[in-house]
């Protein structure tokens, strides 16, 4: 009798135990895709957030900003001390210059933020300087309608007492925090007129007129 003929393997498909260990490969590389892409899409609104962050924190169209650009329009000498980038409370007070007699001097440290913001305006009223703040005081008029307080934390407090005997209206940004929450309580004891003050937005900000 003659053997049974068994039959040949094709090689036309792959062999179960390859079939089998093709799958797994499969299965791994679209975990891993599928993994790569939810990684992506929880890093989109990050990097997004990163590219349209705003150049500066007291907006235009913020209650501070729009009270800041309100009472700069009644001012005729305007100080700022901390610029940043230019693009915050610089641009509120700017919108607030309205009569070509107004004069705006603000102060940033540092450089690279002082090139930026002086960079982006071209108005003559505006004078950007590029210094620790106490340097220039002399440099300043002897009567201040508005400054507004939003330095370093730990310089703020000498700024104030050297300049408090020149102002007239006071801004204190971060009144919630070591920078100006000693001037909010001194000027609130003192009985100056609050024309505006909001603990809850952000670190708290006030303005202050003097009686």
């Amino acid at each position: 009798l003659q053997s049974p003929v068994q039959p040949t393997p094709s090689h036309n498909g792959p062999q179960p135990v390859q079939q089998h260990s093709t799958g797994m490969d499969s299965l791994e590389r679209l975990g891993r895709h599928q993994r790569t892409q939810r990684c992506r899409l929880r890093r989109l609104p990050t990097q997004l957030d990163i590219m349209s962050e705003p150049k500066g924190q007291i907006l235009p169209g913020s209650e501070f900003g729009d009270l800041l650009t309100s009472v700069a329009r009644r001012c005729e000498t305007i100080v700022e001390i901390g610029t940043w980038r230019g693009q915050g409370s610089t641009l509120c007070i700017s919108k607030g210059l309205e009569r070509p007699t107004q004069r705006f001097w603000t102060i940033e440290q540092d450089l690279s933020c002082w090139n930026e913001a002086r960079r982006a305006y071209s108005d003559p009223r505006i004078r950007f300087i590029n210094s620790n703040a106490i340097a220039v005081f002399d440099e300043l008029p002897p009567q201040l309608d508005m400054v507004l307080f939003d330095g370093h934390d730990e310089q703020t407090d000498g700024e104030f007492d050297l300049l408090f005997p020149r102002l007239r209206i006071a801004a204190l940004d971060d009144t919630r925090e070591r920078k100006n929450r000693r001037q909010r309580t001194m000027l609130s004891d003192l009985g100056w007129k609050i024309l505006g003050d909001n603990q809850t937005d952000r670190n708290g900000w006030s303005i202050f007129e003097r009686p």
